[in-house]
């Protein structure tokens, strides 16, 4: 018999095609999977890496294909990077162990847990990545859009027979992408995404209430098409051209997009480059994921994203953490707080085994305290005769590098006044030969410090007038030592 369709017109003109379940094609064939191989700094790197436990990194694929691309990795890079996971240690999980993680509902997790996803459902998942995943035991989660699941076996995408096959494997599970959302429409000649932007028609643009509408159907049609093809009751979704937040310019649907979404699914994963591990504090609407891997990423890249998700903040407490005090004060210590209270120049030096051989980091809190007599400084790639300085102001930030006594300016940015009682919160990424500074969430400072390759420790330093107080908490350092080893 042959493949049935029902076409049914849902509002603003969206089609769904729901294949009826006498005939589903043929099972897409698969590419047996190639070794992989490790680089020596691939190895050396696996080597140094820190265990952890109780929070889920959460990483990123679309495709896997022979000619690579910024959507796709090849599958000798797929190969090489999942034998670096199972190398290191890293166990896959399911989304529901990762759901009962972001609720903090108690659940057993492996060592070194990690969630492999893919976007979109393109069919390099099954030909290329199954045979690859099922080489070291690992699993994964496909997140399909409804509207492109035929029974075609020349589709880009996944074909109703090779969905199910993959559920029978029992290394695969489903989740949503929206059903015809995540297609991009042409406005005013820009192509946008049809989930996050009031299209237009004959009859003009649709209100807010007539998006929210069809966003609603939408997903609700995604959802019942998942359960009446494949018996699966998904729970999770992950959004279509998420990457860096969601698609969407209007504060009104991205504010709102989030709010629907969380009415028909537990979880909405995004991508971002500031990605942190899921755990009990995640947004369940907005859980980060990695970064789209693409072509051209090594296992070493790879190993270093995932670290760099992992909340590692010194010994978990900085009181365990050996502070040199340098100048008039004293550095005192709190299971999560750093305070300097003096009247002058006071820098804590954070001392480990390590330290002096740092050159990557990357250094986030919050600070408080900063008035018009009082500036905080975060020290970078600190030694004694050199280092990267971002000095915050009341209203000014400045960035400077120091060698041999010798200070360079290398930023300096205007900054929105706040009052001292108010914290602010920190980004200082140094890596390589870029140091890019965020505060409260914007981006202010991205410079090229050239050939500076200092390494060295990080310090927090205040400048404080009489009675006044600098206060750093929330501290997390990610380190990489100039051997490509990790250090905290």
């Amino acid at each position: 018999m042959g493949f049935l369709f029902l076409i049914v017109i849902i509002p603003l003109g969206w089609m769904f095609v729901s294949a009826s379940s006498e005939s589903s094609g043929l099972v897409l064939s698969q590419v047996p999977a190639p070794a992989g191989s490790l680089s020596q700094t691939d190895t050396d790197l696996m080597a140094t890496f820190r265990p952890y436990e109780g929070v889920v990194p959460v990483l990123t694929y679309k495709d896997i294909d022979p000619g690579g691309g910024s959507d796709a990795v090849t599958p000798d890079e797929f190969a090489s990077q999942m034998k670096m996971l199972d190398d290191t240690g890293f166990n896959t999980v399911t989304l529901d162990q990762v759901r009962k993680v972001s609720t903090g509902t108690p659940v057993d997790l492996p060592a070194n847990p990690i969630l492999i996803t893919f976007d979109a459902g393109t069919r390099g998942a099954w030909v290329h990545g199954d045979p690859i995943l099922a080489a070291h035991g690992f699993r994964a989660a496909v997140f399909i859009a409804t509207s492109v699941v035929s029974e075609s076996e020349n589709s880009a995408y996944l074909n109703v027979a090779t969905l199910r096959e993959m559920l029978k494997t029992g290394r695969w599970e489903i989740g949503g992408h929206t059903h015809a959302g995540f297609e991009q429409i042409s406005m005013e000649g820009v192509e946008v995404p049809a989930l996050a932007t009031l299209i237009e028609d004959g009859g003009g643009r649709e209100t807010y209430l007539e998006w929210e509408q069809r966003v609603r159907d939408d997903l609700a049609t995604n959802k019942k098409v998942i359960k009446d093809e494949f018996g699966v009751n998904a729970f999770a979704m992950s959004y279509p051209f998420a990457e860096e937040g969601l698609p969407s310019t209007d504060p009104v649907l991205a504010n709102r997009l989030p709010e629907l979404v969380g009415e028909q699914f537990d979880l909405g994963f995004i991508e971002t480059r500031r990605a942190v591990a899921v755990s009990g504090n995640v947004d369940r609407t907005l859980v980060p994921r990695i970064m789209r891997v693409a072509a051209g990423s090594t296992p070493a890249a790879l190993l270093g994203a995932i670290d760099e998700t992992i909340p590692r903040s010194p010994a978990n407490s900085i009181t365990n953490v050996q502070w040199t005090a340098i100048g008039n004060g004293e550095c005192i210590a709190g299971a999560e707080t750093l305070i300097i209270s003096a009247d002058g120049y006071t820098s804590c030096r954070l001392t480990t085994a390590t330290s002096a051989a740092w050159r990557d980091v990357v250094v986030s809190g919050q600070v408080s305290g900063v008035t018009p007599t009082a500036t905080a400084v975060i020290r970078v790639r600190e030694s004694d005769s050199s280092g990267i300085e971002v000095s915050i102001g009341e209203n000014r930030l400045i960035v400077v590098s120091q060698v041999n006594g010798t200070r360079t300016p290398l930023a300096e940015a205007s900054i929105a006044s706040s009052s001292g009682f108010l914290a602010r919160a920190f980004l200082i990424e140094a890596r390589g030969s870029r140091v890019r500074v965020t505060l409260d969430g914007e981006l202010v400072a991205d410079v090229d410090v050239g050939t500076f390759a200092g390494k060295g420790t990080v310090s927090f330093s205040a400048q404080l007038a009489e009675a006044d107080v600098m206060t750093f908490t929330s501290v997390t350092l990610t380190t990489r030592d100039t051997n490509g080893g990790t250090g905290q």
